[in-house]
Parts: structure tokens; sequence; C-alpha cells
């Protein structure tokens, strides 16, 4: 039997990073169950790993599965932004405190080589941009196939472009969520299409099972989320919170998306509890259950995630995310979002103008846009499944 090896980030929790995976697998067993009978799937990562108490499936590290992989095996990059980081950029991701996220840039400034020695112990010898692997790391006959992607090609030129080129053009399928990297590759002579995330199949319940925690509240609420970032200032966002609160009467509920290094809204979200004081409920729990119960629930999403915006989508809530930098929020908005009122990336002082009282106008649409969006990575993924079903 093959392999067919789901490879992502998500061995360091980042909600959207343990989702795809978790979807691609789900949406396979359900619907394409003669792939299990040629596929053994593995769930890799840059590391091996078990969050299995935040409800995420347990990885092995991408070295050590590819190594052991049959001939005629294939690999799916589930997701993400994925064509920009390197190997220095994701080692400094998977620090376990600030204290060592700080060692490491240390040693990366006074001794080069000496950091260079710690990411080969950790990842072993991994190509330049772990989540462009090169077609070769698999045996004879294995296939690189892309889901629903994001980021570009980068500069016209450089070396990473020219590396990035190299590595599309060896890949079996090409997806996109948003439209940087279909027009750059289709001006190669590339095919790449677009696909919205597979976290979109959240709308034909693809977890329901893990729905149905109690929120711990008996009045409607909001989500709120926001990234740890200096640039962020919690005491005019605490006050734009609760300024919202009082103009829709609902309660505000501060729920993390990401706990590793370079995202870490717990501490954010932390800081601002405090601030808000009894006002706010807090999800302690951080697990994908309690996330995913409690957007289930939510009257609305405001925040600098794009998963969780995604999640918002995928639920037919209304989404106001808000960022200093648009970036790949503001394409993903752009390539999906049918919705004009809901296009905005909103910086942090104006959310409070975001249209929060024509909520029951929008939700017709917005259920509409949920079921046009799962449709969507439900066909990504049975073309998907098409190829790796060929001889």
């Amino acid at each position: 039997m093959k392999d067919l090896i789901l490879f992502g980030a998500y061995d360091r929790f980042n909600y959207g990073d343990m989702l795809m995976p978790l979807a691609i697998e789900r949406y396979f067993r359900k619907t394409a169950p003669e792939l299990l009978d040629r596929y053994r799937i593995r769930h890799a990562s840059l590391t091996a790993s078990d969050l299995g108490a935040r409800d995420c499936l347990p990885t092995e590290a991408i070295g050590t599965v590819c190594a052991s992989a049959p001939e005629g095996s294939a690999l799916i990059v589930t997701g993400g932004e994925v064509t920009s980081p390197t190997r220095a950029a994701l080692f400094l991701h998977t620090s376990t405190s600030d204290a060592e996220h700080h060692a490491r840039l240390a040693l990366r400034a006074a001794d080069p080589a000496g950091f260079e020695a710690l990411i080969t112990r950790d990842f072993g010898d991994l190509w330049e941009i772990p989540y462009l692997p090169p077609r070769d790391c698999l045996p004879a006959g294995g296939r690189i196939l892309y889901n629903a992607i994001g980021g570009g090609l980068g500069k016209e030129g450089s070396a990473d472009h020219a590396l990035r080129r190299a590595r599309f053009a060896e890949a079996s399928y090409i997806s996109s969520r948003d439209w940087r990297l279909v027009q750059g590759l289709a001006a190669l002579g590339t095919e790449a299409r677009m696909a919205p995330c597979a976290v979109s199949l959240i709308a034909e319940g693809i977890f329901e099972d893990l729905e149905q925690q109690e929120t711990g509240s008996d009045a409607p609420y909001f989500v709120v989320q926001c990234v740890n970032r200096p640039d962020i200032d919690l005491d005019k966002l605490a006050a734009v919170v609760r300024a919202i609160a009082a103009q829709t009467g609902l309660r505000p509920y501060l729920v993390p998306l990401g706990y590793a290094s370079g995202h870490e809204d717990d501490k954010a979200l932390s800081a601002l509890a405090e601030r808000l004081g009894e006002s706010a409920l807090f999800d302690r729990r951080g697990t994908l259950s309690s996330i995913l119960s409690i957007f289930r629930g939510a009257e609305f999403y405001i925040g600098t995630s794009l998963h969780g915006t995604i999640t918002a989508m995928a639920y037919g809530i209304p989404y106001f995310p808000f960022k200093k930098s648009i970036g790949k929020l503001g394409v993903y908005l752009e390539s999906w979002s049918s919705v004009e009122a809901l296009k905005t990336v909103y910086p942090p002082p104006k959310l409070r103008e975001a249209p929060f009282g024509a909520r029951a106008q929008m939700a017709p649409a917005l259920r509409a846009q949920a079921r046009s969006l799962a449709a969507g990575a439900r066909a990504n993924l049975d073309r998907m499944a098409a190829i790796l079903l060929q001889d």
C-alpha cells in the first residue's frame, strides 16, 4: 500500500493549521473510500508531535515519513500561507517559550553557523522552503499536490522566486486560495486552480462531532480574537470591544486561535480580559472542540486571524476582521467574500464603524455564501482524489 502524506504546520497549535488536515482526511474517508484502499494516510509536519489533548492529529517528522514512504506515494500540502516561510523562520516559530525564541534570535545574529546547526538538529536535512517540498523527496513515482495554499512567487529574478517556480513546475496539482499565486503561475505557463480553504467544509457538518461542547454562556455573544503584537494597543482595543458590546447588546467571548510562537493570542486576550473584567467570557480550554462550539453559537466575529474569518464564513455569521496590514486577510476576502459589506479589513480604531446592526439583512446571503464555499472546497478535493486514483 502506498502512502498519502498530509503535510502541514500542525506540530504547534495554530487553529487553522490544525483543522485543514483533519478536514481533508475526514472528507476523503467519507467520499472516497476507494482512495483508502490504495493509500495509507500519514500525517507529517516539521517535527513529530501529539496534540491530541487539543483534539488535533498526531504528526510524524516529514523527513522520517518521506524516507519510509513506498514507491508511488503522494504528498498533499494541506494549505496555509506556505510559499514564503523559510527553514529559519519556521524554526523560530517552533520556539516553546519567549526565552527560547529570544535566545534563538540572539544566536542567529551572533553565530549563524551555530543557528543553522540547531535547525539541522531539529528539522534534519530539510529543503529551504519547507512547505514547498521537492518531488524527489519521495521515492519513484511520487506526486506532490497543493490544497488551497496561499502566498505568491516573490520578486522575479530572486533565488527564492526561481526555487518556487521549480517546485510548482514539479507538482501534479496546484490549487490556491487567492489570486496571487494563480496569476503568477499563469504568467509562467503553469496552471493553478482557485479554491477556498478546506475549513469551509464546516458548513457541511464535517466537524459536527466537535461542535457539541457547552459554551458556558446563557446570553448571546460575539467572538473576539487578537494576535499578540506590540503594534496593537490593547487599551484602545478594549474600548472598541466595550463600545461594540454596548451597541449590540452582546457579550464579548475572547477565543485564542493561536498559541504557537509568533501568534500567542492567549497572551493578548488574557491582557484584554483584564481590561474588560467580568463583562467578557474567555475560552480557556483551547481545543478544536471549544473553538468550533463557540463559533457555532456566535452572532459575529471580530479578529486578526484569517482562519477566524474563514470559520465565520463557514458558519454563515458576519466577520469583521481588523489589522494594520491587510495582507492575506484582504486577499482572501477579495477572492471569496460575496457579501460586499464584509470585504473590509478595518484598522483597529475604525472597527466600531462596522455594520453590526445589519446582521439580519445579511443572513440569507451569508448562508448562501457558506454553501458555495463548501461546494468549492469539495470540488477541489474531488479533483485531487481523482488524480490520486489514476494509475
